[in-house]
Parts: structure tokens; sequence; C-alpha cells
């Protein structure tokens, strides 16, 4: 979590400063379209793609580099 909140206000700048990228990428997260679209082009579902995504978070080496 601490890596989450670790650049908050520089995040929250780049939001102000972009809002229309912001939102779009809200909209991107929710609708799965980035992983639906790599779905489409190398054939594997979107789960295992999900879960490809989240694997390097529970690597300890690479979760403490976050921190």
């Amino acid at each position: 979590m601490k890596w989450l909140l670790r650049n908050f206000g520089e995040r929250m700048g780049d939001i102000l400063r972009n809002p229309r990228y912001a939102l779009d990428s809200l909209y991107r997260e929710f609708t799965l379209a980035d992983e639906r679209f790599l779905s489409i082009i190398i054939g594997i579902s979107i789960r295992r793609i999900r879960a490809f995504l989240g694997e390097a978070i529970h690597t300890p080496d690479f979760a403490a580099r976050l921190l």
C-alpha cells in the first residue's frame, strides 16, 4: 500500500493537468479494454493476462523495490 501512496501528490498533479487522459485510463481499466486487445492479438484469455499483470507484485524482490 505504501507504493500506492508514495507519489500521490505527483500523480494528483498529473490528473489535474490531464483530466481527459486520466478518465480515459480509468475507462480502459474498468472495461478491460487493454486486456481484451491483447487477448485478441495473442490468443490468451483475459483472465490469464490479468494474472500475468498481477504476478509481478507478488514477487517479494519486485514489491520491495516499489517501496
